[in-house]
């Protein structure tokens, strides 16, 4: 069946947004106005930058703007050309897209990348040349020092282009983040609701997310296609020349190894997955407890969500467990490889009949060693295409889902809204083979409407009859599957005289709408004027309108009047206005959302201290060092042995093979120290990371309101899972790697040192030099890595806000300025990201020619003490000196950017430990004695409640909500509790049920000072219906009776009673998060009839029936009056009618009992706060 055609009345918008949005960058320079070529080589742009880091903390006004061909508008424009292109073909291929649109720079970071391999192979070469030349007593010096200079040369080159290859990858991987980003919310904009259905708002985020994520990662490996093959060629073709056929010995192991190492890393990304589900599952639950936090306080659950998120923590712990010990096996096993294939590889020589000099064995150690990269980096690299190919499939996918219609001028002169025949459906998101022929049951059938322009029209009906699908069909987002839908304008800039829908329950309204539109059962049972409608005998809007009953007379009423006069309440209120003044004067300072702390400098060595005692003190930390110590020494004695081994190679008192074994041993000690020494780490990581989110979750939960309702719930999850995740995984990692390149540094400075002694002599200025650079440094990386961290999330947020209120965007036709500011937040990102990495191209560029100088100065100084340590002896420890010295560049880069990577992560223990320490509830139970007095005296017995002049306030710095508040309720008493909006009456609720301890007064019941009790033994004798349903996922039973207290029988009776049965067919019915397969009547009816079911003696109802129809309104009523006989009940109300038959009214105004006395009583007062209420829904619902 054909859908309708949707044509709207063009019509000027009313943006959603404060103002418009611009594309401009917060700073004034971009990096291609501060310098030419040179300043590009050197990154010498960023040291304006780095300066201003060192002397205060960057904030995002500082940092420079993108160029401009690496702002997200310039780069979606580019890439929206080629996909288009793409999209006139029968298959649209996303890769090609993105290459043709930036894969130009791409190409020219392979020519340098190549430069850089083929210069890579000339240290080890160098070292058995000068090995040979320090052999040689003969030999001249100049030699030596054009040996000296090929290695300077050689590594000067090396380091700038390596920068300036890893720059163009990364800045390509950019813009494919940017281009992939922007597209997936452009086309979020302009989804149909079939595809939205199918796409969850997690899906489309992991898109924007992990998919876009995974796209720029990939520019990092895509050249290791063809590099490795070139180095795995050419340290094939060197290792022949230095070991012959032999050679091949070792690379058999790696051949044969490389299977095993492909598997061991799909059984850890197996691992990560397993690993990643229980964490998501973890941070769900917690996303709903914290959600519902005020529910679970009144209800007295802490103890039982907390459990419940435990549970949840164990499986993760136990995942997160197996992946340690997997993750310990790994790197034993990756770090291993090359003494296993250097063993194998010199046994097969000596096996031969070869004897091994010092030259062919620490030449050949170094040629194995870049062996080993590109031999094990291609089962990743391939991994990683297999990845990669996944995200280009899903987000081709997405990028081709069907379009929303777009909107056309439509010719309407007179009628606004008109449906014909329509019926409205929800596309489903699930599709199955087993019945591809079923189609989706409308929810709405046979509408007709016909609204005209400038009238009020009103849609009711009761809970879960189609409401909402009826705007929603209206507005475009519930598709129309038959008839005609023709749309002119539902938002204007005034109400006034404009077309305007309203859905409500609140009858009352009806009288001042100028047509009404009568839902039943998803039909439109009745449509015309209110007043022809209720003349219509048996109408439907005529039997609705009998179930709100009508206001009492008030001339009717002829009991005395004896409350305050007239004057007494004008008095008490002028006085009260004026103590409302002074309050709200002091409120002024007072924030509503508290500020998150953005640390700045040096993480405190505090916070150091706090880790390292979760993680079992000063014991563990320098266990853990030890191991680390011991595996630098292992393998450095194994090296020694190597040369120790050449120059005794003509030796006949020992055998080849008994150096052979001896080296063995040493690898082996060694392979099996790297295991100890990261099972270590990670296991006493793991201690503390398990009592941290202990500690953290127990708190949060103790937490008093006031922490809930002045902190963004997104901070505290994001407190729970971010920072929680960088404590479990990427904290003890990125120690470990600092760990081990530290130790490798000493390690060669001091094999350097030994060999050479006057190489001590440029220590001191290469040290001073490392020290000042890595400090210069850090100040600033440290600060680009937080803004980049708090400017990351924002960009998700304002797609998952912008999928939730789609309609509304739509609605108001302001779709290009939300994708502008997607824009614009995402420069603001990329800016801190970008300046981030180049820094660390700004840093590892002088590193490395600190490095390089290191390796030039070891084999210089050899050079020079050639003639006075001329031999094999001193060769060989120069050989030894050399191939470490070569290793100290990569070791000297990492160990900075891991020292930076730790302070930056290190505020995640800091952040943790804060919510640690941070105040918490009174005592959730009495002292035992006081306990077992309670329960001695069944207390609560009777349900007796006193107020003495209490004072409430939120918290210090907010005005009193409640003042001097004074009123005793006796047992079983019906208390009807009215006010106009911000009287206090919610805040009363707050002071009975302990949410806000206060300033002063007491509250008692049944005699009990409830301050004296504790926060559970208070709660848990009140039964309350919020005023906001909140449910959670699990089942109607879960949510009715979380700890199993009741049996089936008396659970369906509380359902009965709450008018759920329709609702509900069986107490194992799924409820989803946040009970959304469940309309707000149907969770407010679910909250009823846990209240119902808990039967105790003090009852709270803060205007529970607020978002109930009328009618179910009054069924419910009943039933509460029925259920709560012998009880006392507190109502607020929300109308009127639902407490006029209470047994007293409690007028609350300005925090205060303006009014307290039976309803008849009140109404005697013509000037009472109680007649004015009376009076005005009187008028409201009059006919």
């Amino acid at each position: 069946m054909a859908a309708a055609k949707i044509v709207y009345k063009k019509e000027e918008r009313l943006p959603l947004l404060g103002k418009e949005a611009t594309d401009h960058g917060l700073g004034d320079k971009s990096p291609s106005e501060l310098g030419g070529c040179m300043s590009n080589v050197f990154f010498s742009w960023l040291t304006p930058l780095l300066d201003l880091g060192n002397k205060r903390p960057l904030e995002f006004d500082d940092l420079y703007q993108l160029n401009a061909d690496d702002r997200a508008a310039q780069i979606s424009a580019t890439f929206k050309k080629y996909w288009e292109i793409e999209l006139t073909k029968s298959n649209p291929r996303l890769w090609w897209a993105l290459a043709r649109s930036f894969g130009a720079q791409f190409v020219f970071a392979g020519v340098l990348k190549l430069l850089h391999d083929s210069l890579q192979f000339v240290g080890p070469m160098v070292i058995k040349y000068i090995i040979a030349f320090l052999s040689d007593p003969t030999a001249e010096l100049n030699t030596g020092l054009w040996y000296a200079a090929a290695i300077f040369v050689s590594g000067v080159v090396q380091s700038f282009s390596l920068r300036q290859y890893f720059f163009l990858c990364f800045e390509t991987g950019l813009r494919f983040r940017s281009a992939i980003v922007t597209a997936v919310y452009q086309k979020s904009l302009v989804l149909a609701a079939s595809a939205r259905a199918k796409k969850s708002t997690g899906e489309i985020t992991n898109l924007m997310s992990v998919d876009a994520q995974r796209l720029q990662e990939i520019t990092n490996y895509l050249h290791a296609i063809w590099y490795a093959l070139f180095q795995i060629g050419i340290s094939s073709y060197l290792l022949y020349l230095q070991l012959g056929v032999s050679f091949l010995a070792g690379v058999i192991v790696m051949l044969l190894i490389i299977p095993a190492t492909a598997a061991i890393s799909q059984y850890m990304r197996t691992l990560q997955r397993a690993l990643m589900t229980v964490k998501d599952e973890r941070v769900k639950v917690v996303y709903e407890v914290l959600s519902g936090i005020k529910v679970i306080k009144l209800q007295a659950w802490e103890n039982s969500f907390t459990n419940r998120v435990m549970q949840f923590r164990s499986n993760e712990l136990e995942r997160l467990r197996t992946y340690i010990y997997a993750r310990a096996a790994s790197s034993m096993v990756f770090n291993g490889v090359p003494s296993l294939v250097t063993v194998t590889s010199f046994f097969a020589y000596v096996y031969m009949g070869n004897s091994l000099d010092v030259g062919t064995a620490l030449t050949s150690l170094a040629l194995f060693n870049i062996l080993r990269f590109p031999l094990f980096m291609l089962p990743n690299v391939i991994n990683s295409l297999v990845e990669a190919q996944v995200s280009f499939k899903r987000l081709e996918e997405f990028f081709t889902m069907e379009e929303r219609e777009p909107v056309t001028a439509g010719p309407l002169k007179v009628t606004s809204i008109s449906l014909q025949h329509a019926d409205f459906e929800w596309d489903s998101a699930q599709e199955t083979d087993a019945d591809e022929n079923c189609q989706i049951e409308p929810i709405l059938h046979d509408i007709n409407i016909v609204i005209k322009d400038g009238t009020l029209c009103a849609v009711v009906g009761a809970v879960g009859s189609g409401k909402s699908t009826l705007l929603s069909g209206i507005l475009g987002d519930a598709r129309c599957a038959r008839g005609s839908d023709i749309f002119k304008q539902c938002i204007k800039t005034a109400l006034k005289g404009k077309l305007v829908v309203l859905v409500t329950n609140g009858l009352n309204f009806l009288k001042d709408c100028d047509s009404v539109v009568v839902l039943e059962q998803g039909r439109v049972v009745e449509q015309g004027t209110y007043q022809s409608l209720m003349d219509t005998a048996g109408g439907v809007l005529a039997k609705m309108m009998e179930s709100v009953p009508d206001a009492p007379d008030k001339e009717d009423e002829v009991v005395e009047h004896h409350g305050e006069n007239d004057e007494e309440i004008e008095a008490r209120q002028r006085t009260e206005s004026n103590r409302s003044d002074v309050d709200t004067d002091k409120a002024n300072n007072a924030a509503l959302i508290a500020d998150e702390d953005r640390s700045t400098g040096d993480v405190p060595w505090s916070t150091y201290k706090v880790w390292i005692d979760a993680c079992g003190g000063l014991c563990m930390g320098f266990m853990v060092i030890f191991f680390y110590v011991l595996t630098n020494c292992a393998n450095l004695s194994s090296t020694f042995w190597l040369s120790y081994w050449s120059e005794n190679a003509a030796d006949t008192s020992h055998g080849q093979l008994y150096y052979l074994y001896i080296f063995m041993g040493l690898n082996a000690v060694v392979i099996t120290l790297m295991f100890v020494q990261s099972l270590a780490l990670y296991v006493t990581g793991l201690r503390g990371s398990t009592l941290m989110f202990n500690q953290l979750l127990t708190r949060v939960l103790r937490a008093p309101m006031s922490f809930f309702d002045t902190t963004p719930l997104g901070r505290i999850v994001n407190r729970m899972s971010k920072d929680v995740y960088a404590i479990d995984e990427t904290i003890p990692a990125n120690w470990g790697m600092l760990f081990g390149t530290v130790f490798s540094v000493i390690t060669t400075i001091c094999t350097v040192v030994y060999v050479t002694p006057w190489f001590s002599v440029i220590l001191i200025p290469l040290g001073v030099l490392y020290y000042a650079s890595q400090r210069y440094f850090i100040k600033t990386s440290r600060e680009l890595q937080r803004l980049d961290s708090i400017s990351r999330s924002p960009v998700y947020a304002l797609l998952t806000e912008t999928l939730e209120g789609l309609p509304t965007i739509r609605a108001f036709g302001v779709e290009s300025q939300f994708a502008a500011r997607n824009e614009i937040m995402l420069d603001r990102n990329q800016r801190a990201y970008f300046l981030n990495f180049s820094a660390n191209c700004w840093l590892a560029l002088r590193l490395e020619f600190a490095g390089t100088m290191v390796a030039t100065s070891a084999a210089l100084f050899a050079v020079l003490g050639h003639e006075a340590n001329a031999g094999v002896a001193f060769a060989g420890l120069a050989g030894v000196s050399l191939s470490y010295a070569f290793n100290v560049t990569q070791s000297l880069n990492w160990s900075v950017r891991m020292l930076s990577t730790i302070q930056t992560q290190m505020v995640s223990v800091e952040r943790v430990h804060t919510y640690t320490t941070m105040e918490v509830e009174a005592e959730l139970n009495a002292e035992p004695i006081k306990q077992l007095e309670l329960e001695n005296a069944k207390w609560p017995s009777q349900g007796k409640v006193t107020f003495t002049n209490v004072d409430l306030r939120y918290r210090q710095g907010l005005p009193r909500v409640l003042r001097k508040l004074t009123f005793t309720i006796h047992a079983k008493e019906k208390i009807g509790i009215v006010g106009r909006t911000g009287a206090g009456k919610s805040s009363l609720v707050v002071a009975l049920m302990r949410l806000v301890e206060l300033d002063a007064g007491q509250i008692t019941m049944d005699d009990v000072d409830i301050a004296t009790i504790g926060l559970h033994d208070l709660r848990d004798k009140i039964s309350i219906i919020p005023q906001d349903p909140v449910l959670f996922s699990g089942t109607i039973r879960s949510n009715l009776d979380p700890f199993d207290r009741y049996g089936d029988d008396s659970i369906w009776t509380a359902i009965k009673r709450a008018n759920l049965h329709n609702a509900v067919t069986s107490l194992d019915d799924k409820v989803d998060e946040r009970g959304q397969n469940f309309s707000v009547g149907e969770r407010q009816l679910i909250c009823i009839a846990r209240a119902l079911l808990k039967k105790s003696k003090v009852i709270l109802m803060d205007e529970a029936t607020a978002s109930i129809d009328a009618n179910t309104d009054r069924l419910i009523q009943d039933s509460i009056r029925e259920s709560f006989q012998d009880c006392t009940c507190l109502t607020i109300a929300h109308r009127i009618n639902t407490i006029l038959d209470s047994d007293r009214i409690l007028v609350m105004d300005k925090g205060s009992a303006a009014e307290f006395d039976t309803p008849a009583q009140l109404l005697k007062n013509p000037k009472g706060i109680f007649t004015n209420l009376v009076e005005h829904w009187r008028d409201d619902n009059a006919e």
